[in-house]
């Protein structure tokens, strides 16, 4: 069946077949990223809120630790836990307008449904996948 990671604008299916995975890493992503990099107004005041990539990275990373640590360990629990906490760190930058709603919305919709090892290898190869597409640096 595959994994679905909804978004504002539609679902990106991360499928458990070559092609659909081919698609989703080639496709999928790099129209991610250039959404991502669009910058969006700020709920309060004037401005636009911009995804700079230190941030983006560091949401990388951390899927990153967390599926390379489930490979090595027995217990998972706490790795699970990690993963679900991310749902609140992506929410408070949103709030302080460190993360646009679109990246927002990416990670929040991967948290509730990667539900095995298995998804989470397909969303951490689809995230390097946006993460590679994404540009290096903005412009301020």
């Amino acid at each position: 069946m595959g994994l679905v990671i909804k978004a504002k604008d539609g679902n990106i299916k991360l499928s458990d077949d070559l092609e659909g995975m081919r698609k989703a890493l080639l496709i999928d992503a790099q129209e991610l990223a250039r959404k991502l990099e669009q910058k969006e107004d700020k709920k309060k005041g004037r401005g636009k809120i911009e995804l700079k990539p230190t941030k983006l990275r560091q949401y990388y990373q951390a899927i990153v630790h967390i599926y390379e640590q489930m490979k090595e360990k027995e217990q998972k629990d706490n790795l699970w836990i990690q993963f679900y906490i991310l749902k609140a760190k992506v929410r408070y930058d949103y709030g302080r307008e460190m993360v646009t709603e679109l990246f927002e919305d990416f990670i929040t919709s991967a948290v509730e449904n990667v539900k095995t090892k298995e998804d989470l290898e397909k969303f951490k190869l689809f995230f390097e996948a946006v993460v590679g597409f994404f540009p290096k640096s903005t412009s301020s």
